[in-house]
């Protein structure tokens, strides 16, 4: 009786694991597909220039804050969404 508890244990867990899978592209998915593609002004550059105190630094200077690519696993011929900030 134990191992057949301990199977069906890894059985379900094995299931949620490929449900939450699935449910995460399904996502990812609906998230690409509804931005909109382009530039988009997040803050504007004067306060960039003030906040990161710009005048001060070497340059070239680069911060990349945050990088993402959607859907993280894509089919061959597929769609991505990529976004730079």
């Amino acid at each position: 009786m134990g191992k057949l508890v301990k199977g069906f244990t890894v059985f379900l867990a094995g299931l949620c694991m490929v449900t939450a899978y699935g449910c995460s592209t399904l996502y990812q998915q609906v998230v690409a597909s509804a931005r909109q593609p382009g530039e988009h002004i997040a803050t504007t550059p004067d306060q960039v220039w003030q906040d990161l105190s710009c005048a001060k630094r070497e340059r070239p200077f680069v911060q990349v804050e945050s990088m993402e690519v959607l859907p993280e696993m894509i089919k061959p011929g597929g769609r991505v969404n990529y976004r730079l900030v």
